[in-house]
């Protein structure tokens, strides 16, 4: 927990990061989730909150469920614990409002939607 694996928390953010900028292009939405093993006090966090906004964490373990974007925080729509359901962590949700999606519609769609995000 908050070790960031062999190579520690800021490489492994780093090498991330690298991922994320060698494969996106100008105006993509990145979203990044996932159990990362690492709360807010890790370096990992600390380092990828350096380029990622953080969206939404789960409360398990401190916070180890996460949710990270480069969106602006004024596109998160919502976000939720939605529960256990057989884990031993909480599933996490953020709607994200993306492209030319207005924020009353996707308060408001009952159908898919191809913006939510699922940690």
């Amino acid at each position: 927990m908050n070790s960031g694996g062999i190579c520690g928390g800021q490489a492994t953010a780093h090498n991330l990061v690298r991922i994320m900028t060698d494969n996106a292009k100008k105006g993509d939405a990145i979203v990044l989730t996932g159990d990362f093993n690492a709360n807010a006090a890790s370096m990992t966090l600390r380092t990828l909150n350096m380029y990622l906004k953080q969206v939404f964490n789960g409360d398990v373990f401190g916070g180890i469920d996460n949710i990270l974007s480069n969106i602006q925080g004024s596109d998160i729509v919502s976000t939720k614990t939605l529960g256990q359901g057989g884990s031993d962590h909480n599933a996490i949700n953020a709607v994200l409002a993306l492209g030319n999606v207005s924020k009353a519609k996707a308060k408001h769609h009952d159908g898919d939607r191809p913006w939510t995000v699922l940690g």
